[in-house]
């Protein structure tokens, strides 16, 4: 388990440890339009990061929100839930 502590709560946070089913990569591709398969690799943006900041700021008002398409590859749906489950606890 990995434990995070929430200073201003003074709490731990327990998250789970799972392995990840794909990187971080899939999902930009998903963000940007692509149709994506979890059990594959996906190219990095290599000095071209910066071109992921509209398609991730999209993907953080969608979780925010809770408004998360049907389409979305299940592992970042996992991150969206967990994602409001700890801003719950912040």
């Amino acid at each position: 388990m990995i434990w995070l502590w929430v200073v201003r709560k003074e709490k731990n946070i327990q998250i789970e440890d799972k392995p990840a089913e794909c990187g971080i990569e899939t999902w930009i591709h998903y963000l940007q339009g692509e149709a994506v398969n979890e059990l594959q690799e996906y190219a990095k943006f290599d000095k071209d990061e910066s071109s992921c900041k509209p398609y991730v700021e999209n993907l953080a008002e969608q979780c925010r929100s809770q408004n998360i398409p049907e389409d979305t590859p299940e592992s970042l749906q996992a991150a969206c839930g967990e994602l409001q489950r700890l801003l719950l606890l912040l």
